[in-house]
């Protein structure tokens, strides 16, 4: 495979450990990457170049609504000329349709990669579902990072020629630069037999409530257990009312981002992740990588691919995932041995399907197209 300019194009300037590696896989192949993004100049850009990527922002573009994208898009074609890009990766929706629209006017060949499976149609978000139809409709090709992406394509009424199934790619090192190596201090402040973690924005199809209600059965019952939620969002002032009329204060704790969240990881027994819609979940990949296992719900995401019950994880009923989650806890919750080797199964299968080694050869077919 001959050495190609590739434009990874993403609207976001923050850390992104699958971007980041998707780049490092790149890079490994032989490959000159550029990195282009609507936000001012980042940890992405400081990530990218400390790679050996170019890095660039296109922030001083200017407009509302359509106009927004109609300046992007011209400003996308004179960078690629410019630079000479042969093909472009385009993450996310806004990004994609950019690139669609400029498509036309490139030579560069065009993949959108596609991060969400059913979430637009979940949510009454006429925006992202417009997004959704234009991204799909303006882009030549589309990589899906789990089977439920594509499957949800199919379903909008994509043609499955121009689908491409790849997985998400990680160099699972990059996350352990972020420890703080507070872990048994965490311990120590929420110390409890069973701690259990939710990492997630608090976002009503996350269902954090689900995960509460498990806590307050399991206390109900005698059970030593607290929660530590990771994560920010709309529904925090919801959430903490309840918290309140259940008196579980000192059993449930509300943290706020948190970008040592490996320590969090390292320092719980295992993640709790009832979420309702998903594309590829990087948190419960993240609790794999620190050998801790998980309860997840069926027909989600891409959980059903690699997650084993009741050998690398828990797997529960999307619909009713309460009295069965309570159940298996109140059961294995107090075997430390269990759940070892169950997070360590779940590291070796986490490992085996979404590093840059088991993913590489997929890139190779995909640039070779």
């Amino acid at each position: 495979m001959s050495s190609q300019r590739i434009l990874i194009y993403s609207p976001s300037s923050l850390r992104a450990v699958d971007q980041q590696s998707q780049a490092e896989l790149l890079i490994r192949a032989g490959h000159e990457v550029y990195l282009l993004t609507w936000a001012p100049p980042g940890p992405l850009h400081e990530n990218f170049s400390q790679l050996g990527a170019k890095t660039f922002s296109s922030h001083t573009v200017k407009g509302r609504s359509l106009f927004f994208f109609i300046n992007q898009a011209r400003y996308l074609r004179r960078f690629c000329k410019e630079h000479r890009i042969d093909v472009v990766f385009a993450h996310l929706q806004s990004n994609a349709v950019v690139a669609g629209m400029a498509k036309p006017f490139m030579r560069a060949k065009l993949y959108y990669f596609r991060h969400n499976s059913d979430y637009a149609e979940l949510m009454p978000s006429r925006k992202n579902k417009i997004l959704n139809r234009w991204a799909n409709r303006l882009s030549p090709a589309i990589v899906a990072i789990s089977g439920k992406v594509k499957e949800q394509l199919l379903k909008e009424g994509v043609s499955e020629k121009k689908i491409f199934r790849i997985n998400y790619c990680y160099n699972f090192s990059q996350y352990r630069k972020n420890s703080l190596n507070n872990a048994a201090e965490i311990r120590t402040k929420y110390n409890s037999d069973l701690l259990l973690l939710m990492v997630a924005r608090l976002d009503p199809l996350k269902r954090h409530i689900l995960a509460f209600e498990v806590v307050k059965q399991l206390v109900a019952q005698g059970v030593h257990c607290k929660l530590l939620s990771i994560g920010d969002g709309p529904e925090r002032e919801g959430l903490e009312k309840w918290i309140a009329d259940n008196e579980m204060q000192n059993h449930i704790f509300l943290e706020s981002f948190a970008p040592n969240t490996i320590d969090y990881f390292e320092a719980c027994d295992l993640l709790i992740h009832p979420s309702y819609s998903e594309a590829s979940s990087h948190v419960v990949k993240e609790a794999g990588m620190c050998n801790k296992t998980v309860v997840a719900c069926t027909q989600v995401g891409d959980f059903d691919d690699y997650l084993s019950h009741l050998n690398n994880a828990f797997l529960v009923s999307k619909e009713n995932p309460v009295e069965e989650t309570v159940q298996l806890l109140a059961q294995y919750g107090s075997d430390k041995v269990k759940l070892a080797e169950m997070g360590q199964a779940l590291h070796q299968k986490v490992v085996d399907t979404f590093s840059i080694e088991a993913v590489l050869q997929t890139y190779i077919k995909l640039l070779n197209q």
